[in-house]
């Protein structure tokens, strides 16, 4: 048992909680140091014990401290009220979150803002409590709250849990429209739930949209592949795919062999989409000759090229004037028994005539 001295401070008393690694044992401290004789918690002490409290999911003893929080008057910041609301948030109370929310200015003497709000519309969405979610987005535009990156993260989580994946992409497009760059969580959110769901080109598209948004976009795309790999899943053919697509769509071919290098520590060999994809990225660097060494390395590894890799190689070596190199692989194609489509006569057509 902690003997406290007479004159006792918040910082000595934060100092004693910082030190104190059990969490129960932390918290007899604070309420000893709450019943100590002309004693009162500052608001750090407070955000302090609540933080260690929410992240251990000791609901209970958080309550505790907002009784003590009101009963002293301490005035406190929003950040600390959020750790409340989280709180009841993470532990499926979010009418508890919402009695805390309206009364803010009673308990902790803040109001709230916009944090405040996403965080109350956030405990709404993971209990699924929909028409909730309406009303306090409808109270957004009474109280002229503009959305932030976070309330249409918050919103694309909603849309994902009710499977309404159209209205999360379109949440996406709302946010650049807005000035609102969507960050890994926002493409995360909607891709790893179209994935989970088999919706895996619709994932694909959303990608191809990280892609298009350029470099930075890739690298968020990127960190999203370490999250997925990091949560334990194991990437099959498909997720790999979608990642050498998106690297390929913006000229990142170093990276998407290294992809490929990689996909043996899966025990997850590339199919013929793996390597169409490798030969059009390089055919569209103006690499001819690295896509050639990918057709040849499909045959080692015992793929038989289809239509649309005979009109992938057909359509580059076109575009790098190679035309008579083309033709030979037009030729090879239906020694294969495999026929040339509209598509493949269009290449060859407009080839010639811009010869």
């Amino acid at each position: 048992m902690v003997i406290f001295p007479k004159s006792l401070s918040p910082k000595h008393v934060l100092k004693l909680l910082k030190s104190e690694k059990n969490l129960r044992s932390a918290f007899d401290l604070f309420d000893s140091a709450t019943r100590h004789p002309g004693y009162a918690h500052s608001a750090v002490v407070f955000h302090h014990i609540l933080r260690r409290l929410s992240e251990a999911r000791m609901v209970s003893l958080v309550s505790r401290v907002v009784d003590i929080i009101r009963s002293q008057e301490c005035k406190c910041d929003e950040d600390i009220a959020l750790s409340v609301l989280k709180s009841y948030g993470n532990n499926s109370m979010p009418d508890r979150a919402l009695d805390v929310f309206k009364r803010m200015g009673e308990i902790f003497g803040c109001e709230p803002g916009i944090r405040s709000y996403n965080t109350l519309l956030n405990a709404f969405v993971e209990a699924k409590q929909w028409d909730k979610v309406e009303s306090l987005l409808a109270y957004f535009e009474t109280e002229g709250l503009a959305p932030n990156l976070q309330t249409y993260n918050v919103l694309i989580k909603m849309s994902c849990k009710k499977k309404q994946f159209e209205k999360a992409k379109g949440f996406l497009d709302l946010m650049w429209k807005e000035g609102l760059k969507p960050d890994v969580r926002s493409y995360s959110t909607v891709i790893n739930e179209l994935v989970k769901g088999g919706n895996l080109v619709d994932a694909l598209e959303v990608f191809d949209e990280m892609s298009d948004r350029g470099d930075r976009k890739i690298d968020l795309a990127l960190a999203l592949w370490h999250q997925f790999l990091q949560s334990g899943q194991k990437p099959d053919v498909t997720m790999h795919n979608i990642l050498i697509h998106g690297l390929c769509s913006v000229g990142k071919l170093d990276d998407a062999i290294n992809v490929v290098v990689n996909m043996e520590h899966w025990n997850c060999a590339g199919n013929l989409v793996t390597y169409n994809t490798l030969m059009k990225g390089f055919f569209k660097v103006g690499d001819s000759n690295s896509a050639t060494v990918i057709w040849g390395y499909m045959y080692k590894m015992g793929l038989q090229p289809d239509i649309i890799s005979y009109n992938i190689i057909l359509n580059g070596l076109c575009m790098c004037h190679r035309v008579s190199y083309a033709i030979e692989f037009f030729d090879d194609a239906r020694s294969h028994g495999i026929f040339p489509t509209v598509v493949t006569w269009n290449i060859l057509v407009r080839a010639v005539v811009n010869r």
